[in-house]
């Protein structure tokens, strides 16, 4: 028997008073349940559990053990069974780490794998569909502790043949809560009139126990005063045998350092936190106010942030090698993804091409990808377990290489051309095209575009250096300078083209967009809906003028506003020129080709 002083239950389905019924007949103290009964929790009077958050799908509590004085989080989820519903608690956990900084683990049915070992029968699972998930635990800081028993929680109960099992419940927790308990062990139960099984969290601490020894951070070296320290520590005048005159110096020296380390230093990983927070609320001012004090401020933030990054990662990169060294294969509490998907993410390079053509770039991609970099890339970060390794070699001595080698050499691609011109705009419309520009190697990034008439004239055009974020960010603040102008000059049938696919598809709705560009999406729909705005994608060949306006302003320091032909750039001039005449450019491509039919092992 085991002395349960927490007990949560998934699907209770429990008014507030069979709530209380239950409290009763289980011989707890205190209980509660979320929205629509999901989660029902039961504990002890030893603990002192507060909600600090209670929805649908998750009721956080922040728990004070009255025994041993401990303090942490835990969070119980239930989660949605459709992908779109858990998108909302993914974003509440994310919330919610960047609140907590304290030992927390999140616990129960997550509705989601993270590896395909994670399932047994029915068709293969596809990655994509974790992604949410395994992106989320990763921003929160959560690893995988492990476990003990069945490596499956669920099973949908049917006979062999239609049986489907999965890892669907399981424990996670920060690294915080690894350094508050000493040993941590969940236990997969069996099954008693459920298809899940009961999870059991057995979490001990003697910490007071153990004596703390000293260790050295590598990073101590790069700091100016350490070497001082250390000499001025080293000169002390010891008397004795020569034995114990190091001993003596070793102590005071180990001492030293760590006075100092904690009064100059600090807590590495609360820095950092701290830094990142700085950092976000820079990036909010100077996307607010773009000026050249912000500006400043903002890359002194990110100076600091990279510099207490690099502190943090030689103290990860030193505790992985300890950790390495002393347990080898058995160490299981790694960070999640490090090793777990190397083998899914080789074996998915190969079977994506499955039901493809293999096509002029197709045949130099595989070759590259699975020949070269996934040694290069996956493998070369840290040395992997032996069992990670056999397995990849496996796959790779069951791959038909000869294959691939016969049909790369014997492959001949037919090109195909496409000539694309400036398309007009009705009589009495307007157009805009728009395009923004990065250049990743010097950090520097501009949007520009043009409104013009039917015949081709200019009416206005700009050029405007902005924030360096990503390409998709450049191609809708483009877009949001240009629809806001001629708004302000009430243009009512406007016609926008972008060469970005992706970004035409976020604002017509049909592509969710990332959090960080939401803001602005919204901005442009509103004003699209408002104005009968017909935004569409064309080539890039065809939106030239736009492109050497953006590449234009990667290199002046303020924004350009341009009402005459002769102000413009001068390559920009030939650009705008040629689609008056409806010169073409042409687009080519290499066609696939029908002859050969590729299918990896």
């Amino acid at each position: 028997m085991h002395r349960i002083d927490f007990v949560a239950l998934q699907e209770p389905f429990l008014s507030s008073d069979q709530i209380d019924d239950y409290r009763n007949k289980l011989g707890y103290d205190n209980a509660v349940s979320n929205a629509r009964s999901k989660n029902g929790c039961f504990w002890n009077s030893n603990l002192t559990c507060t909600v600090k958050s209670k929805r649908r799908q998750q009721i956080t509590f922040h728990i004070h053990h009255t025994n041993n004085d401990n303090n942490f989080w835990f969070t119980i989820v239930y989660a949605r069974s459709r992908a779109i519903k858990r998108r909302r608690l993914w974003n509440k956990l994310r919330s919610l780490s960047r609140q907590i900084h304290a030992p927390w683990s999140i616990a129960g049915d997550f509705n989601s794998i993270m590896t395909t070992e994670e399932k047994s029968g029915g068709n293969p699972h596809c990655l994509s569909k974790s992604t949410d998930f395994i992106s989320c635990m990763e921003e929160c800081g959560m690893t995988d502790p492990g476990f003990t028993g069945s490596p499956f929680t669920w099973c949908n109960g049917r006979s062999r043949g239609r049986r489907i099992s999965k890892r669907l419940d399981g424990v996670l927790m920060n690294e915080e809560w690894d350094e508050a308990f000493n040993s941590v062990r969940i236990d997969h139960q069996s099954k008693t009139g459920s298809d899940h099984k009961l999870l059991l969290i057995r979490c001990t601490n003697d910490r007071q126990k153990v004596i703390k020894y000293f260790k050295f951070l590598n990073f101590w070296t790069d700091r100016e005063d350490f070497l001082s320290l250390v000499e001025s520590c080293w000169n002390t005048n010891v008397q004795g045998n020569p034995m114990w005159i190091l001993q003596q110096k070793l102590k005071a020296l180990a001492k030293s350092l760590s006075r100092w380390s904690r009064d100059t230093i600090g807590d590495v990983q609360e820095n950092v936190k701290q830094m990142e927070e700085n950092t976000r609320l820079q990036e909010e001012a100077y996307d607010l106010d773009d000026s050249e004090e912000n500006r400043q401020e903002l890359h002194k933030s990110q100076a600091e942030y990279i510099r207490w990054l690099k502190m943090q990662d030689s103290i990860l990169k030193q505790k992985a090698r300890v950790k390495w060294a002393e347990e080898g294969d058995t160490n299981r509490r790694k960070k999640i993804s490090h090793f777990t998907d190397i083998t899914t993410k080789v074996l998915t390079k190969a079977g994506g091409w499955q039901g493809r053509f293999l096509s002029h770039g197709g045949r130099a991609v595989i070759i590259k990808h699975i020949l070269q970099s996934q040694t290069l890339h996956l493998l070369a970060a840290m040395v992997p377990p032996i069992t990670v390794m056999n397995q990849i070699e496996m796959m790779e001595n069951e791959w038909n290489w000869n294959q691939t080698c016969y049909i790369a050499e014997s492959y001949k691609p037919t090109l195909r051309s496409i000539m694309v011109t400036w398309v007009k705009p009705e009589d009495d419309n307007w157009k805009l095209n728009s395009d923004g520009s990065c250049m990743m190697t010097l950090g520097k990034a501009g949007d520009g575009g043009i409104v013009r008439r039917r015949s081709g004239d200019m009416v206005m055009a700009y050029a405007n250096p902005i924030q360096f974020l990503t390409k998709n960010f450049s191609e809708l603040q483009d877009a949001l300078c240009g629809i806001e102008w001629c708004c302000e000059q009430q243009f009512n049938k406007l016609t926008v083209e972008l060469d970005s696919l992706l970004v035409v598809q976020m604002i017509q709705g049909k592509v969710k967009p990332p959090w960080r560009l939401h803001k602005d999406i919204s901005i442009i729909r509103e004003k699209v809906m408002k104005r009968n705005i017909e935004v569409r994608h064309c080539f890039r060949e065809g939106n030239t003028v736009a492109d050497s306006l953006a590449k234009h302003a990667t290199n002046i320091l303020e924004n350009k506003l341009y009402l005459q032909e002769e102000e413009l750039p001068w390559g920009t001039k030939g650009y705008l020129r040629m689609d008056k005449l409806q010169i073409p450019s042409f687009r080519i491509k290499a066609t696939k080709h029908s002859g050969w039919f590729f299918e990896p092992p």
